[in-house]
C-alpha cells in the first residue's frame, strides 16, 4: 500500500484544531509506502471422549517506509533522500491440552512461544535491530463448586 503524506496534520496556529486531511505546504512531498500481511494457522482435535488438542501457529510482518523530500524540492524542510525503515516481524506458537475427566473439574495445560524481530534505520532515531523471545507454560484446574454458580 503507498499513500501521501503520512505523518503530519495540519495544525493552525491562530485556532488551534488539527486538520486531519491537510497537510502543511513543506510536508506535502512526503511519501508512506507499507506491507502488513499476517498468517494464522488454528487446529482443534478430540483426543479421546475426555481430552481435546488445540494449536495455534502465527507469523505476522509489518514493513512501513516513509520518505521525505524524495523529489528533492527546494521548499521542502527534509535533505534529499531522508527516510526511515521499518520492518517488525513475529512467529511463534501456542499448544494446548484440555482434560475433563470428573464432571466438575476441568484441566487446562499448555505451552507459549514467539519470537518478536524488528529491524528500522536510521538507528541514530529509530530502534536499530531488536529480537525478543518468549517461552511460557501454564496450568489452570478449573472447579465447578455448583452448578447453579457456574450459570451467573
Amino acid at each position: 500500500m503507498e499513500r501521501g503524506y503520512p505523518h503530519t496534520w495540519l495544525i493552525n496556529n491562530e485556532a488551534p484544531y488539527i486538520h486531519p486531511l491537510k497537510v502543511a505546504h513543506e510536508k506535502t512531498n512526503d511519501r508512506q509506502k507499507k506491507r502488513i500481511w499476517n498468517f494464522d494457522l488454528f487446529l482443534k482435535s478430540p483426543i479421546n471422549t475426555t481430552s481435546k488438542l488445540g494449536a495455534n501457529l502465527y507469523y505476522f510482518d509489518n514493513y512501513s517506509q516513509s520518505l521525505f523530500n524524495p523529489n528533492n524540492l527546494k521548499d521542502d524542510n527534509r535533505p534529499y533522500g531522508f527516510f526511515t525503515d521499518s520492518d517488525a516481524r513475529k512467529a511463534g506458537g501456542l499448544v494446548q491440552v484440555d482434560i475433563s475427566r470428573f464432571p466438575k473439574n476441568y484441566l487446562i495445560l499448555g505451552l507459549d512461544a514467539q519470537i518478536d524481530w524488528v529491524d528500522s534505520k536510521p538507528v541514530e532515531i529509530m530502534f536499530g535491530k531488536h529480537q525478543s523471545n518468549t517461552l511460557a507454560g501454564f496450568i489452570q484446574d478449573k472447579i465447578t463448586v455448583s452448578d447453579n454458580l457456574a450459570n451467573i
